[in-house]
């Protein structure tokens, strides 16, 4: 009798809860292999496509973001990471929450339902790669790599993109493929930029502090930034040839055009060549060539940012260096200053955009009237219409264009939508996200740990990068912008990461 009751027993359904419980714990565990062992590549490949494709971001990043939430119960969180995931959590939960409000009152319940759960979904990016990089115990050289490693990667996919600007606007017409257009190019820029300058310089302080390095020696930056300058004006030359008065500018188009190719050949071989070492961007620390080629392929993408002739990305831009400079270098205030007064002196193109501001502001259907349709929408709606639904403001004036589908305004399309509550939750993200790299930097830039003091000022120039993106948000809506907005979700995860790497070593007095 006893023993049929054992049978009985081990053939109950309360005998299987523990066997369905271990497979899911393997499942978990197994995602989360496969998630520590793939992150690294996907994230390396997002980098060089970011710029070209958004189908393409979108496949690699949905299964680094479902590996990483089904490996969630497996997974060790880091302790010393809490504060700074919180900090940047809160927001987002209110945010979410006041996003899911509107929804549910929302002039559009399908629609607004649809972006709320596509705009939840990437919003576990940063975390995510926060993860890949914290939760597997890499040391913090190389967490500073590897973050290396994925801005060359960005910059390499814009530098690509930056070449099709350059074609399409010595074409005169639209080259295939079909890549995203100059504003999303431009608010792309905007945020990796700042990040390739302010590791330029933390490459140059290496470099100069070796005694035996080229860097030493007065001619280096001068040399270096000659080169950056010179591909800078190539890539110009190549794009507005026309503006010069000469009888046959194909001739010069085409002399620059062949020179921008020769030197863009010598970059990517230096990259090439250092890439394939042991230790792959070790030459950010030691090699002087390496850090040429940086400023070769800055030069081609300041050009590809002046040729989009995008105002907003412009002034967020010139904010960005004028920052950096303020806190490492005055020298590059007074060069982001006067090579912006000189490109609007010399260059038609950039002095004709520039010149017709408050004409377009003030025309009809442009951000005067929508700002002030915004303000209305957001005094009828203070809870919001809904996430994905500013087109709204057509009900109240429908004559204006039907391109017309949100605010032009980061802040206030967040109000229009998610509502005031909305609003002040968005803030309070931002100034968080905004926050970290800089307070990282400001606990480490007297540390005695040289690799503190370098983790603490690439997380600000993230961090800078980051008040760019809001900056020129004020003039677009490039929350909205999907490839802009991954990029700095990704930014947002890389700045956790470095408050995650530095090491316990103390503040030197």
């Amino acid at each position: 009798m006893s023993a049929k009751k054992k049978r009985l027993d081990a053939e109950s359904p309360q005998h299987a809860v523990p066997e369905q419980s271990h497979d899911s714990a393997g499942m978990a565990g197994a995602a989360e292999r496969a998630f520590q062992q793939y992150a690294h590549p996907i994230l390396v490949a997002y980098g060089l496509v970011a710029a070209l494709s958004i189908a393409a971001s979108q496949i690699l990043i949905v299964p680094l973001l479902a590996l990483w939430l089904v490996g969630y119960r497996a997974r060790k969180k880091p302790s010393r990471l809490a504060f700074e995931r919180h900090a940047l959590q809160a927001p987002l939960l209110v945010w979410l929450a006041a996003a899911l409000l509107s929804v549910a009152i929302s002039v559009d319940f399908f629609k607004s339902l649809s972006e709320l759960l596509k705009t939840a979904f990437y919003l576990l990016l940063p975390f995510a790669v926060a993860d890949s990089l914290c939760c597997e115990r890499l040391a913090a050289a190389e967490v500073l790599r590897r973050i290396r490693v994925y801005v060359l990667a960005l910059c390499g996919g814009l530098g690509v993109a930056a070449l099709h600007s350059v074609s399409t606007s010595a074409a005169g017409f639209e080259l295939p493929p079909k890549i995203p257009g100059a504003l999303t190019e431009s608010g792309q820029l905007v945020l990796v930029l700042p990040t390739l300058v302010g590791l330029m310089l933390v490459a140059l302080q290496r470099l100069g502090a070796d005694a035996a390095s080229p860097a030493s020696r007065p001619t280096f930056r001068q040399t270096s930034l000659g080169g950056g300058a010179l591909v800078f004006l190539f890539a110009i030359l190549t794009a507005w040839s026309g503006l010069l008065a000469l009888e046959q500018p194909w001739l010069l188009q085409t002399f620059a055009g062949i020179g921008l190719v020769v030197l863009l050949t010598i970059t990517s071989a230096t990259l090439f060549t250092h890439s394939t070492d042991t230790n792959p961007f070790q030459p950010f620390s030691t090699g002087a060539g390496f850090f040429r080629a940086l400023t070769l392929l800055a030069g081609l993408l300041f050009a590809s940012l002046l040729i989009n002739l995008k105002r907003g990305p412009w002034a967020a831009v010139i904010i960005e260096l004028v920052l950096i400079g303020a806190l490492f270098s005055r020298k590059l205030i007074l060069a982001t200053i006067s090579i912006s007064a000189l490109t609007i002196a010399l260059l038609e193109p950039a002095r004709e955009r520039l010149g017709s501001l408050v004409d377009h502001f003030l025309i009809y259907g442009g951000r005067s009237s929508m700002w002030k349709l915004g303000a209305e929408i957001v005094g009828r709606f203070p809870l919001g219409v809904g996430i994905g639904n500013a087109a709204y403001m057509r009900v109240l004036d429908p004559t204006l264009p039907r391109a017309h589908r949100h605010m032009h305004n980061n802040v206030l399309n967040i109000a229009v939508e998610t509502g005031l509550i909305g609003l002040a939750a968005y803030l309070w993200w931002m100034v968080v996200a905004v926050s970290l790299g800089a307070l990282l930097w400001h606990k480490t830039r007297r540390s005695a740990s040289l690799l503190d003091r370098e983790a603490g000022m690439v997380a600000l120039f993230f961090s800078i990068a980051l008040l760019g993106w809001q900056l020129s948000g004020l003039v677009e809506y490039n929350f909205g912008d999907g490839e802009i907005r991954l990029i700095a979700f990704f930014f947002m995860g890389l700045v956790l990461a470095l408050c995650g790497a530095r090491s316990s070593t103390k503040q030197a007095p």
